[in-house]
């Protein structure tokens, strides 16, 4: 698979990155450290010789080289689409089909919430819009939730 797309995130094991709108965020898993320290937000990436593969519920890219990822410009804008937590789904309904129907288009894309509320609870992060309230996730793993609600707090 060959992709071209802007990086939202980057991460300990990978980045995310979109293209577009609805249905164009993915997470590409790359073991490369080297690689994902130079990686920054706002990166245009050309993605190469990547395999699609499905972890935890969620579809990504995994890359078997370095060089299989080149950065092509830097500084690219993403403006983040506005969503309704309850759009997304809570955590007690997504619990067996890993999520709702209607969060799969926003899956590895990079979202806004508005008149949010963050909360920690054992570990878990999660945002309430007054729609419904979603888990954005744990303070382990590939996204740090944990970062984005001391974040979230530090901006008001």
């Amino acid at each position: 698979v060959r992709v071209t797309c802007v990086v939202t995130l980057v991460t300990k094991v990978g980045f995310y990155c979109q293209d577009g709108g609805l249905w164009s965020g993915i997470f590409v898993h790359t073991p490369y450290d080297a690689l994902t320290l130079a990686l920054q937000p706002g990166d245009q990436v050309s993605v190469r010789d990547a395999y699609v593969d499905e972890e935890l519920g969620s579809t990504q890219l995994e890359v078997a080289a370095a060089d299989d990822v080149e950065i092509l410009q830097r500084y690219a804008v993403v403006e983040p689409l506005l969503v309704d937590a309850g759009a997304l789904g809570s955590f007690a309904e997504r619990e067996s089909a890993r999520c709702l129907a209607s969060a799969e288009p926003y899956e590895g894309l990079l979202v806004r919430i508005a008149n949010a509320s963050l909360t920690s609870v054992d570990g878990y992060v999660s945002v309430a819009d007054g729609s419904g309230t979603t888990l954005l996730g744990s303070t382990a793993g590939r996204f740090d939730a944990a970062d984005a609600l001391v974040r979230f707090r530090a901006s008001g």
